[in-house]
């Protein structure tokens, strides 16, 4: 009776991971988790948080799209990075 009590919680659960990782795969978490690596990484130079950390600024779109957009993004070109901004 106790395995069937807990089997609700577990698959709660594993639709909360679900959900997570449906997040974790959306444009603006791996744009979060990108300026939060470039900022940790010293690699701020191509990309950086405005001071007042409301928006973002790309200081050298060539670094940022063959260093780190690699990284985080299946996009290759700039345009679709913007396009996907713009949406």
């Amino acid at each position: 009776s106790s395995a069937a009590s807990s089997s609700p919680t577990k698959s709660v659960m594993k639709t909360n991971e679900k959900k997570l990782q449906q997040q974790q795969q959306t444009f603006p978490f791996k744009l979060y988790e990108m300026l939060k690596y470039a900022h940790a990484s010293g690699v701020g130079s191509s990309i950086s948080w405005l001071a007042d950390g409301t928006g973002f600024v790309i200081h050298n779109k060539d670094a940022m799209m063959n260093g780190l957009t690699p990284m985080f993004f299946n996009q290759t070109k700039f345009r679709s990075f913007v396009s996907v901004l713009r949406f």
